[in-house]
């Protein structure tokens, strides 16, 4: 089981990281396709980008087209989204690596650690 538990664990920290190098593909890829639709040099497309991408909006680069405004709706909106699985992974992985280490500081024997996700799942897991 702990070795399932430190795998699901490594398992995640991959998703952050392709999660991360997605993050960045989108940031290259958007601020592309606003540069061709605003007509924008590639640096204002990415600044743009970056800061609809971390919701700060400054306000100073606006798209100006009907098609830049929806463009810009989509990407906010769908950032966001993105954004929060992030977040969610990150709180996911972050709490199992800290629970199986305060488990392995009060026990070392595997076959003792249950982690509280995997209660409830199994009904063996219960000792009466």
């Amino acid at each position: 089981m702990c070795i399932r538990d430190s795998f699901n664990c490594y398992h995640e920290e991959q998703k952050l990281s392709l999660l991360f190098c997605g993050a960045i593909l989108i940031l290259l890829t958007s601020s592309l396709i606003f540069s061709a639709v605003e007509k924008w040099r590639v640096n204002e497309a990415l600044y743009f980008v970056a800061v609809t991408f971390t919701t700060i909006g400054f306000g100073d680069v606006v798209p100006k087209n009907l098609w830049g405004k929806l463009l810009v709706i989509v990407f906010a909106l769908g950032s966001l989204a993105f954004k929060f699985y992030m977040l969610v992974l990150f709180q996911r992985n972050s709490t199992k690596k800290h629970y199986m280490k305060k488990a392995w500081m009060v026990s070392k024997d595997p076959a003792e650690i249950v982690p509280p996700w995997e209660i409830g799942k199994d009904l063996s897991l219960i000792h009466i």
